[in-house]
């Protein structure tokens, strides 16, 4: 009778404890579950500050929210309000010459909890462009102190990004063009390049650095590859474009370069390069 009593009086003692755990473990599993994406799942950001090309800075961190529940088969993945974060890229002011400001956005991650979801995005803005006629100007000596307009962004300005599981092996787009080089293990690909500019073909031979070492020529007609370690880096050309890219292992980037007083360095779109880099030669100087 004792040891009934005594076992029951256990039983009753170690039950609750036991209850708890399951339960902490429950909260647990569900606090680290991440949610279930497929790949380039649409994720619709607003900004939540006013940005301006005037007062942004390369590397500076902004403050995203999600602006659209994301759904996924009719089930909400990630609620309308969930804060993100992105990075300006690129950043530069209004100059003299009717050059106008700039500036590159790119969300990195939406917040769920304790969770990360990695995003991919390129949100590019331009001001007002007057180098023409600045430079219609600059014989009677005005050009040359007339302003372009810098970029301003208001609260809650959209950016348009996609989730990002893991980069897509070339394998998985059909067979590798004839200029397309073979994959690094363990490395990006990054492609520079300039399309045939017939205005301004003098305007060539800028040397283009990835962290402070030169990697190639951007000349007019022509491109060039190199691979890079997974990670953050930093463009820079000749004339101080700085500009900074996210690569991951497996995946190609591409930058176009643009004569528009002075050299822009843009990402483009893959499939719009794949068109463009065909008919330009191959450039092997660095």
């Amino acid at each position: 009778m004792n040891t009934l009593s005594a076992s029951s009086g256990l039983s009753r003692s170690i039950l609750p404890l036991l209850l708890a755990m399951l339960l902490q473990g429950s909260a647990a599993m569900a606090q680290t579950a991440a949610p279930v994406l497929p790949p380039d799942t649409e994720v619709r950001l607003a900004t939540t500050q006013p940005l301006s090309s005037a007062t942004a800075t390369l590397g500076e961190k902004i403050d995203l929210t999600v602006s659209a529940d994301v759904l996924v088969n009719e089930q909400v993945m990630i609620p309308k309000g969930s804060p993100a974060v992105g990075t300006v890229v690129f950043a530069r002011k209004k100059a003299m010459g009717g050059k106008p400001g700039a500036l590159d956005l790119r969300a990195d991650y939406v917040s769920l909890g304790e969770q990360k979801i990695e995003l991919r995005s390129r949100a590019s803005r331009r001001g007002t462009d007057r180098s023409k006629s600045a430079a219609s100007l600059a014989p009677i000596g005005i050009g040359l102190f007339m302003q372009g307009d810098d970029v301003e962004l208001p609260a809650g300005s959209e950016l348009l990004a996609y989730a990002h599981t893991a980069p897509v092996s070339q394998g998985a787009q059909g067979p590798s063009p004839d200029w397309m080089p073979p994959p690094r293990e363990g490395k990006g690909l990054v492609f520079f390049f300039r399309a045939k500019d017939q205005s301004n073909p003098f305007l060539s031979h800028q040397k283009i650095k990835i962290d402070d070492q030169v990697v190639g020529t951007m000349e007019n007609d022509h491109y060039f590859y190199t691979y890079v370690d997974p990670g953050e880096h930093r463009i820079e050309s000749s004339w101080s474009i700085v500009r900074l890219f996210r690569i991951d292992a497996g995946e190609v980037a591409y930058f176009r370069g643009r004569v528009v007083v002075g050299m822009w360095l843009s990402d483009i779109d893959p499939d719009v390069a794949q068109d463009l880099i065909p008919g330009l030669k191959f450039s092997s100087a660095p």
